[in-house]
């Protein structure tokens, strides 16, 4: 999932997994998410947890943002190299994803917060 916040006047894209435990780990653009920064942030971040299945990070679901279709076969091609699956919700259906309230949380947080969190180092902010 991608949230869109803004860090000292830039606007910043945020791409998150979220597991059964909560945030897992996440990577930062400047401006916003292409199909080729979504697929490198991803395999990047699956490389460090993506596990076979039946163990734990083992599937992963998207929903169904254009950017996630645009190198399906390549991001599927290496969830399947790592012995884990990939799914994809059904369309509009936002209240299915197990991460919908975690990234509300997050959002919610820099809302509230953004203007404290103005003054910390990007990194440190997320």
């Amino acid at each position: 999932n991608v949230i869109e916040l803004f860090h000292r006047g830039r606007m910043i894209s945020v791409l998150a997994l979220y597991t059964y435990t909560g945030f897992a780990c996440w990577r930062h653009v400047e401006g916003a998410f292409n199909a080729d920064t979504f697929l490198e942030a991803m395999t990047s971040m699956l490389d460090d947890i993506m596990q076979p299945w039946p163990l734990p990070n083992s599937i992963l679901i998207l929903d169904n943002c254009g950017i996630h279709h645009t190198h399906e076969a390549l991001l599927r091609a290496f969830i399947e190299s790592k012995g884990g699956m990939l799914y994809f919700l059904a369309a509009y259906s936002p209240i299915d994803s197990p991460a919908e309230p975690g990234f509300n949380a997050f959002k919610n947080c820099w809302k509230k917060y953004g203007g404290l969190l103005q003054w910390l180092d990007l990194e440190d902010a997320i």
